[in-house]
């Protein structure tokens, strides 16, 4: 009788044990890499709630972008700049609901990065950052961020490009992710994440003619960027060491050379990038990074965008006919470099003095004394921005467009002047 009496009882434990091991192996389907990697990155992704000031009312208006835990010993949040615009109140809202006041520590407009600061009470110290330099086309990616306010929205994609190039209202921007996971307005700011579940990118725009494409700045960038931020450094384009000029059609025909597209490396400076890339003087450049170069002007566009020194891949027509591959490994100038460059293109010599900048020559083909610089001039401003370094003067000068006026502020003879400068010479990168 007690076999009998005990054989449900087995059967009971049969069956749980036959339901544990299903749902197990059903736990395990399901629990895939984005899973993990989604559970991984999203304590680091943060809601950022933009209060504004509406003009002539006193109403204020609220915008929401995405940010992520760049430093969670120090407390430091990066995002998108443009979601900051006119901000008169920063919040931060954690992965818990826990919402924080931020202030803004620097940011750089024209590259679209912000860096902020909370208290770092509770945050995560150990860095999900990960390395860009290795992406893969077609590896699955993963945007989270809140769009239109959805807070901790996880859209995946692929890595649709490398390097793109495009342009925005600030200019030109090189060295972008493309992907198709969907990013939306709020997902500026917020995290492109691997399977590994380390952050690769930030995303920053999207493409509002065409879906799935968005933007990101790869990681490398974004690092490079922060820590010469925090340090008070300017971001300068990095340095070739070439002159180019306009392919001479003419001359190409008589020589029977079929390249009548491009620029011709007009000098190939000694030690310098190019030279160490495998670039000689009479090579045609007819792409770099896979973007055609149709002129002068296309080649300093995309080269002044380039921020951060990652090899540029530059296809070269060699001879008449033989195109070749070279990737050239650009780097930052050096300050004699920065002095040279300043005086041939703007004409001016300068020393820092107890952090003022003084003029101490000035060329005489470039425009008259009135409205130029004057030996012993003192620069206080280019455009409203300060300048107290010879880096920061050449950083201001090159941010103006080729020919465009703009508003240099001096103190001359002991009062302060500001006038036009009318234009620049062509740069040499």
């Amino acid at each position: 009788m007690k076999q009998y009496f005990f054989l449900p009882f087995y059967c009971v434990l049969v069956s749980i044990f036959l339901f544990s091991i299903h749902s197990t192996s059903m736990a395990g389907i399901r629990d895939t890499p984005v899973v993990k990697a989604v559970q991984k990155a999203s304590p680091y992704v943060v809601s950022i709630h933009v209060t504004t000031q509406i003009p002539n009312s006193k109403s204020t208006s609220t915008r929401v972008g995405s940010g992520v835990i760049f430093d969670g010993i120090k407390g430091y949040i990066v995002t998108t700049a443009h979601i900051l615009n006119n901000a008169s109140q920063i919040t931060i809202y954690l992965h818990n609901g826990q919402a924080v006041p931020a202030k803004t520590l620097t940011l750089q407009k024209d590259i679209d990065i912000a860096v902020l600061q909370i208290n770092p009470v509770g945050l995560p110290t150990k860095s999900i950052l990960g390395n860009s330099s290795d992406i893969m086309l077609g590896e699955t990616v993963i945007a989270i961020g809140n769009p239109y306010g959805f807070e901790n929205t996880i859209t995946v994609g692929v890595i649709s490009a490398l390097s793109r190039s495009i342009d925005t209202p600030k200019g030109r921007v090189s060295g972008l992710l493309q992907t198709d996971a969907a990013i939306n307005p709020g997902n500026s700011g917020g995290p492109l994440v691997n399977l590994e579940g380390k952050i690769i990118a930030i995303n920053t725009i999207i493409d509002t003619r065409a879906e799935g494409i968005g933007f990101a700045i790869p990681i490398n960038t974004v690092r490079f960027i922060v820590t010469r931020l925090l340090a008070n450094k300017g971001i300068l384009p990095t340095y070739l060491g070439i002159d180019v000029a306009e392919v001479n059609k003419s001359k190409r025909a008589l020589s029977r050379r079929n390249v009548f597209t491009g620029v011709e490396v007009a000098h190939v400076y000694n030690d310098s990038p190019a030279e160490k890339g495998g670039l000689t003087s009479g090579d045609t450049i007819v792409r770099i990074n896979g973007n055609p170069i149709r002129s002068k002007q296309d080649y300093m566009t995309i080269v002044n965008s380039f921020i951060y020194p990652e090899p540029i891949q530059m296809n070269v027509i060699k001879g008449n006919t033989t195109q070749v591959t070279v990737n050239v490994k650009p780097r930052e100038l050096t300050h004699d470099e920065i002095i040279t460059i300043l005086w041939q293109q703007w004409g001016i010599r300068v020393r820092n003095e107890n952090g003022m900048l003084r003029v101490l020559s000035v060329s005489n083909t470039f425009p008259v004394p009135e409205q130029y610089f004057r030996v012993n001039d003192v620069i206080l401003r280019v455009q409203n921005n300060p300048i107290s370094s010879i880096e920061t003067l050449y950083e201001q000068l090159l941010q103006q467009n080729k020919g465009s006026q703009y508003i240099v502020t001096v103190e001359r003879r002991g009062s302060e002047e500001k006038f036009l400068i009318l234009q620049r010479k062509e740069s040499n990168a």
